[in-house]
């Protein structure tokens, strides 16, 4: 995945996965930026924030910070991901 997503994605795709083994790599640490999920975008601070002086999205050029709605769609896209994966297998 790209960027530093929240590890309730992870462990969620963990779950989710239709397959036995399932790791899942996202960047970090020279990072594009973090993947908050909806609950954490309400709580703010540094990875979730929405102001300029607090959200590490908005150091990076060329970056906005995610608004609520973003985790369904991300679950969506994962969800089709694995159905169109599986399509060869039916």
């Amino acid at each position: 995945m790209p960027h530093e997503v929240f590890v309730d994605y992870a462990l969620w795709i963990e779950e989710a996965s239709p397959f036995p083994h399932t790791m899942i790599l996202a960047c970090a640490n020279g990072c594009e930026s973090y993947i908050p999920t909806d609950p954490d975008l309400s709580l703010g601070g540094y990875e979730a924030g929405q102001s300029l002086d607090m959200a590490a999205a908005l150091r990076y050029p060329y970056r906005t910070v995610l608004r609520p709605g973003a985790e369904r769609m991300i679950r969506e896209a994962v969800s089709a991901l694995f159905e169109e994966l599986m399509a060869p297998c039916l």
